[in-house]
C-alpha cells in the first residue's frame, strides 16, 4: 500500500507539472522543454512572480520620483530632458497609475523576459522589483507587445493591493542596469519589506561586514548565492527567503515542498490510491481525481483549482 501510494504521489506531482507546463503555453510563457516535473513548477512559480495579475491598486509614489515629477528633471544619463519630454513622461506616468488603480492589464508592456518561465533575473526573482514599459498604446496581447516598446521605464513593486512607483529611467543597457540605486529607494522610502529585506534592530551593524555601497557588491552577494545579512546606511537588513544555490528563489523551493505535502496528505487522509486526474477548467489545476478509496473505484475527488493557487500562484 505504501509502496503504491508513493507512486501516486509521484503521478499526481507530474501531472500538475505537466498542467504547469500547458497553462504557462497556453499564455504565451516559455518554459524548459527538457526540464524535470520540479524544475518546470519552480519555472511556473517564476512566471507567476513576475506577471502582473489585473486588479485594483493603490499607487504610492516614492519621494524620489515625486520629485522628479514636481521639478519636471528626467535625465538620460548627464543630459537633462526638455520641457516637452518632461510633460509626456508626467503624462505617461499618471497615466499608468490611473491603469492601476482602475485594475485593467499592464502585464503586457511588461519586459519580455517576463514571458520566460526559465528566464532568472535579479531585480525580478530576488526583489520583486518588475519594469513597465510607459507607453500610450495599450496592448492586450502578447503579439502586439513589440508596438509598444518605450525608451522610457516605471521601475515599480507590485502587490496584491498596491503598486510601489520608485523611479522612470531611460531603457539601461544591460551593463548600466543600477540595482544599487533600487536598493537605496527601498531603503529611504522604507519600502525593503516589500523586496524581501527585514531591518535587524538587535543586530549591531560593527558586527555585520557585507556592505552594500555600489552595484558590484550587490552582484557579487547574489551572483555567489549568499543568502546573508548585509548592511546599507548602517542599517541591517537580513533576507526573508533569499535565494538557492540554482538562482531560484527559497520562496519557490518552499513552495515545492508545500506542494508535496498537500499532495502526500490528501492521498493519506481520504486514503486514495490514484489512477487518473481530469482537469476540467480550461488553464487552471481544478481536477477531479479517479482512483480507489477503501478498495472502491471512485470518481468523486475534486480538487479545487484556488487549492493550487494557494500554493503555487496563478497567471490569469
Amino acid at each position: 500500500m505504501n509502496y503504491t501510494r508513493c507512486h501516486s504521489e509521484l503521478f499526481v506531482f507530474d501531472k500538475i507539472a505537466e498542467r504547469a507546463k500547458e497553462i504557462m503555453q497556453c499564455n504565451g510563457i516559455s518554459c524548459s522543454t527538457d526540464g524535470s516535473s520540479e524544475k518546470v513548477i519552480l519555472e511556473y512559480i517564476n512566471a507567476c512572480n513576475k506577471i502582473i495579475i489585473p486588479g485594483k491598486r493603490k499607487v504610492i509614489l516614492s519621494e524620489e520620483l515625486r520629485e522628479k515629477i514636481q521639478k519636471r528633471h528626467f535625465c538620460v544619463g548627464s543630459r537633462i530632458v526638455d520641457k516637452d519630454k518632461s510633460e509626456e513622461i508626467v503624462k505617461l506616468i499618471e497615466r499608468f497609475q490611473e491603469l492601476f488603480e482602475r485594475g485593467e492589464k499592464v502585464e503586457y508592456h511588461l519586459s519580455r523576459q517576463a514571458f520566460r518561465g526559465e528566464k532568472i533575473d535579479l531585480l525580478l526573482n530576488s526583489w520583486n522589483i518588475k519594469h513597465l514599459h510607459l507607453s500610450m498604446l495599450l496592448s492586450n496581447a502578447k503579439s502586439s507587445m513589440r508596438k509598444n516598446r518605450s525608451e522610457w521605464l516605471l521601475f515599480c513593486i507590485v502587490t496584491e493591493l498596491q503598486a510601489y512607483f520608485m523611479d522612470v529611467l531611460p531603457h539601461p543597457n544591460k551593463e548600466q542596469f543600477m540595482a544599487y540605486h533600487f536598493l537605496k529607494i527601498a531603503h529611504r522610502n522604507k519600502w525593503m519589506n516589500y523586496i524581501g529585506y527585514s531591518e535587524c534592530r538587535e543586530v549591531l551593524p560593527e558586527t555585520i561586514n557585507i556592505e552594500i555601497k555600489n552595484d558590484e557588491d550587490i552582484y557579487n552577494l547574489y551572483e555567489s548565492h549568499v543568502n546573508s545579512g548585509f548592511k546599507i546606511n548602517g542599517i541591517v537588513y537580513s533576507p526573508y527567503m533569499g535565494i538557492a544555490s540554482s538562482g531560484d528563489t527559497m520562496e519557490g523551493s518552499l513552495k515545492i515542498n508545500k506542494l508535496r505535502k498537500f499532495i502526500r496528505e490528501k492521498l493519506r487522509i481520504n486514503n486514495l490510491i490514484v489512477r487518473d486526474i481530469n482537469f476540467i477548467k480550461a488553464q487552471s489545476f481544478e481536477s477531479i481525481i479517479y482512483g480507489y478509496i477503501f478498495g472502491k473505484e471512485s470518481e468523486e475527488y475534486k480538487i479545487e483549482c484556488k487549492e493550487f493557487d494557494n500554493i503555487l500562484g496563478r497567471l490569469i
